[in-house]
């Protein structure tokens, strides 16, 4: 082996080995930037698929759940595409002024050109960003009636199809579909959301669109929430905030919010730090700093009533993949961290009972318990994929403890199990593995398994400068051994230097986290 890949193979076990000496206690999860696009459908066929423009009520909910850190813009279409709010930050200002500028939303246009407006509203999103989460919402019927014929508009419908769709999968955005009434073209819309893996989802009567809309959202955003039983949820003290959203029904007149001591925090009661928002069919209630204890909703109770939270112990379910594939497991790993720092105190985790359920589109749910990570201390992990069938779903992570609760809900797809490209082992290769006592799958070797291996992938292929020849292969595999006595010792020394200033290290650590680990599980764990 040359010295340049020798010296090359050394500074490839120093990175290995960094990660052990800068092992942080503090777990900053790279979020990747959310942008979020709109559109609302306002052809006439809203008349008849929404006549009380929901679409208004459900969009002001959307504005008002959304991360003040998003980037988020709103259109409407008809024959053309206006927009409504620019895309930008959706801060207090923007959220406010878009509240206000959605009231244009109207349902005369003469016709629904959703191809149009898809390339108006996607025209910066042409390559893949890596730092961001690209979502495309769309409010409508899926009715195309922009051609003027039948023909006219069903070759728009497939250009949207087999053009604009494929373009936004290779940007990696996801489209999400919001179909009105069961009249719908379900089908369109549903191979829109599948194909870019985003969810597609039917409101059956206009008056369900505000529903569908927080199941968006909710999907969108990554965001901690905590049980509502009977109307009533505990909120522990490290939560700093929680916005309660509450569906309404006739005969149940106000809702009202009492806190632990039965104090009434209603609209009329203008304390400090509650803020309110009333639509007909909705409230959202948001309150900073509440006082721990037991709150509890005087309203209806209702299975998509939610309380979101905002708080210094957070779980967070790390790199979670929007595909997995049928018939091979997929790990989902999730932590718990206090004011980012990642949790590793024994006495804590072992309180901890973690699931996931998973929901196929049916409704049917299964429940899996995770076991706690004991290589990489502070995790909790489940295998899923290799039982279900090809679709979307939704999971939902819950970390139970003695005081406190966290839910998360995410969605991922499953994708059929690819076809797996095989690769011809050369019978003199082979020969020299046998020898060497490693045998080859019966299967045979992949292409990744090959390319994971640039000497491999050149013995295999017999590229130039590294000729197919046993005893030449033979001569490398013992100069690797010599080589890797050397880099036994580099890696002895480094160890011996990493251990020595790991250890004075630590102990300053240990001593200056014991104190607050006791305290965290006195204060969460009694």
């Amino acid at each position: 082996m040359k010295k340049s890949t020798r010296v090359l193979n050394y500074f490839f076990l120093i990175a290995l080995l960094a990660p052990s000496l800068a092992q942080a206690a503090l777990f900053n999860k790279t979020d990747k930037r959310l942008e979020v696009r709109v559109l609302v459908d306002v052809s006439e066929r809203m008349r008849v698929s929404d006549p009380d423009n929901h679409r208004l009520s459900a969009l002001k909910l959307f504005i008002k759940l959304l991360p003040n850190s998003a980037q988020a813009g709103i259109w409407m279409f008809d024959g053309e595409t206006i927009q409504i709010m620019k895309p930008s930050k959706s801060g207090i200002s923007w959220k406010a002024q878009a509240l206000k500028n959605i009231n244009v939303i109207h349902s005369d246009g003469k016709r629904a050109d959703l191809e149009r407006a898809i390339a108006v509203a996607t025209l910066d999103w042409v390559e893949r960003d890596k730092w961001a989460s690209r979502h495309l919402v769309l409010l409508t019927d899926g009715k195309i009636t922009s051609g003027g014929t039948k023909r006219k508009n069903q070759d728009s419908k497939e250009r949207v199809l087999n053009h604009q769709v494929e373009n936004l999968k290779a940007a990696d955005v996801s489209v999400h579909t919001i179909g009105f009434s069961e009249d719908a073209d379900k089908e369109f819309l549903d191979a829109i959301a599948s194909r870019t893996i985003g969810w597609f989802d039917v409101a059956k009567t206009a008056d369900q669109l505000e529903r569908a809309m927080l199941r968006v959202n909710k999907r969108l955003v990554e965001k901690n929430s905590i049980p509502l039983v009977a109307n009533k949820f505990i909120v522990d003290d490290t939560v700093r905030e929680f916005t309660a959203v509450v569906f309404r029904k006739k005969g149940f007149g106000t809702t009202q919010l009492d806190d632990p001591e039965g104090l009434d925090f209603g609209r009329g009661s203008k304390r400090y730090g509650v803020t309110w928002h009333t639509e007909k069919k909705f409230d959202i209630v948001t309150v900073t700093a509440p006082m721990e204890g037991e709150w509890r909703l005087i309203a209806a109770a209702d299975p998509d009533n939610e309380v979101f939270i905002t708080t210094n112990l957070q779980m967070a379910v790390d790199e979670m993949p929007k595909e997995v594939y049928a018939g091979i497991n997929t790990r989902v790993k999730m932590l718990l961290t206090d004011k980012t720092k990642l949790l590793t105190n024994s006495n804590f985790l072992n309180t901890i009972k973690a699931t996931v359920e998973i929901k196929n589109k049916r409704g049917d749910i299964d429940i899996i318990d995770m076991q706690q990570d004991m290589i990489n201390n502070g995790y909790f992990f489940v295998d899923i994929g290799k039982e279900l069938k090809v679709g979307p779903y939704e999971m939902v992570v819950k970390a139970v403890g003695n005081t406190m609760e966290r839910i998360e809900t995410l969605s991922f797809h499953v994708l059929k199990k690819p076809k797996v490209k095989r690769v011809e082992v050369k019978p003199v290769f082979k020969q020299v593995l046998a020898d060497a006592g490693i045998v080859l799958p019966k299967e045979g070797l992949t292409e990744d398994q090959v390319f994971a291996c640039p000497d491999l992938s050149k013995l295999l292929m017999g590229a130039e400068g590294c000729p197919v020849v046993e005893n030449q292969v033979i001569g490398e595999e013992a100069e690797e051994g010599s080589n890797w006595l050397v880099t036994a010792m580099v890696v002895l020394l480094i160890n011996l230097l990493i251990g020595a200033g790991g250890f004075f290290g630590f102990k300053w650590y240990k001593k200056k986290s014991i104190a607050e680990d006791e305290a965290l599980v006195n204060k969460l764990s009694v």
